[in-house]
């Protein structure tokens, strides 16, 4: 589009900023302020040429513990170490997509105030805050005000013809509950211990949750069962942050697979074969689905199919449910032909492609908010009887909406999902010292006001 393209989430257009002609030559120490409206281009690390002298000089390098946010700390510390920048905007500067797969796309991910000295480019300190949003600094004094999110989610179990339950209870935030077949085994994410954990329990809410330990989980994905409710599928991550595949017994013991990826494995599910499992892995920033045979050393692959965001394994029809990243629908694929069919041209969106469950009896419904009704599941394989009754759209909860955690069903046609309790926030105001003397002069000029 020859702007800077930022795709809005939530929904399917494009918001475009100003476009700027001519090259544009800037010198940070002299003249601060004149760089400030250019400052979107120095966000990411890409179309730009580095001087290989000042990295080496400066010792400046990406920070290898930031799970976002790096490349605009390595941009910004080049910056603030060059004499000069050059800005050539008569060249496409870059299009940039939301892509669903990545950290920034990541469910209550953790974020916390970051302070970075402009007189040592690269040096960084946390100010020790978690959960904050859109820092703004003062000019006149040294004061930064914050957005402090405050959400907190719980688990709610719809019965059929019985009033919402909750079960597990907690201050925390509970999201992606898987539940077994049977409706006897559930397993979900919490930071009710403090960080982000997984946590073993029973599906009608009775007895004690129990901490699975050894595992950091990827909170983006539910852990999914097999038919028998004795093991389940988890994404985690090892210590290098690298993604690893565990198998889960009903014990509670995570045993790492040896799956041959050498990309990020964004989800796995089961299929009616005990020896077969699927595998979704980043492949080129579009996911890569390929179904395995385990018994086999190394690992054998059967099938593959590229550009899928999420799936779904259907016992019912033995097949895969899937979506896709460049379009909204739902999607089905014969892993035994190799022939994929459209189930639902509209839903799910792109946006919310994690938001549906396929049941028991190959009902598929979809999570979304209707009128007149915050939580609402929506059928997207209706019969038409289905339809023309309004049996094809469920009211769950007119107040509380879903939470993005996903929910889970069982064959007796119960649900479990997890709903926003509290979707607040508080606006958070904090001193910025960075030697003592600021902090002397600071109170000193209180002190003469």
């Amino acid at each position: 589009c020859g702007n800077a393209c930022i795709s809005s989430p939530g929904r399917d257009d494009v918001r475009r900023h100003p476009r700027r002609h001519g090259v544009v030559s800037l010198a940070l120490g002299e003249d601060f302020p004149a760089v400030i409206p250019h400052l979107p281009v120095l966000d990411t690390c890409w179309g730009k040429l580095f001087k290989a002298r000042l990295l080496r000089e400066r010792n400046l390098q990406f920070n290898p513990s930031l799970k976002y946010g790096e490349d605009t700390l390595f941009s910004n510390s080049f910056a603030l170490a060059a004499e000069t920048l050059a800005i050539n905007y008569d060249c496409c500067l870059y299009h940039y997509f939301q892509n669903e797969t990545s950290c920034m796309r990541t469910i209550y991910a953790r974020t916390r105030l970051q302070q970075l000295d402009t007189r040592q480019p690269g040096v960084w300190r946390d100010l020790g805050v978690e959960d904050a949003q859109l820092p703004a600094a003062a000019r006149q004094v040294p004061m930064l005000a914050f957005m402090q999110r405050r959400a907190q989610t719980g688990l709610l179990r719809y019965g059929r013809d019985q009033p919402p339950q909750r079960i597990y209870p907690s201050v925390g935030r509970e999201l992606a509950p898987a539940l077994s077949a049977d409706g006897q085994q559930l397993l979900l994410f919490s930071d009710r211990s403090g960080v982000p954990a997984v946590w073993q329990g029973r599906g009608d809410g009775r007895g004690a949750l129990r901490l699975v330990l050894g595992v950091q989980p990827d909170v983006r994905q539910q852990a999914v069962w097999d038919r028998n409710g004795q093991h389940a599928l988890l994404i985690g991550q090892d210590q290098a942050q690298r993604s690893v595949l565990y198998e889960l017994s009903g014990a509670g013991t995570a045993v790492p697979l040896p799956v041959p990826v050498s990309s990020q494995i964004l989800q796995a599910a089961y299929t009616d074969s005990a020896n077969q499992l699927l595998v979704l892995e980043r492949a080129d920033d579009r996911g890569r689905l390929r179904l395995f045979d385990r018994d086999r050393t190394p690992w054998q692959e059967l099938a593959r199919l590229d550009g899928v965001s999420q799936l779904r394994w259907d016992r019912s029809r033995g097949r895969v449910l899937f979506t896709r990243f460049d379009r909204p629908g739902l999607f089905a694929w014969d892993t035994a032909s190799g022939q994929t069919a459209v189930v639902n041209t509209h839903w799910p969106t792109r946006w919310r492609y994690r938001s549906w469950e396929v049941s028991a009896d190959g009902s598929i419904w979809y999570s979304q908010i209707a009128a007149h009704c915050r939580n609402a599941l929506r059928l997207l394989n209706p019969q038409p009887q289905q339809r023309a009754s309004g049996q094809d759209l469920r009211c769950l909860d007119r107040r509380l909406a879903a939470s993005f955690g996903g929910f889970s069903s069982a064959e007796d046609g119960a649900l479990l999902m997890a709903v926003a309790e509290r979707e607040g926030g508080d606006i958070g105001l904090m001193p910025l010292f960075d030697t003592a003397e600021a902090q002397l002069e600071y109170f000193s000029k209180r002190l003469i006001l």
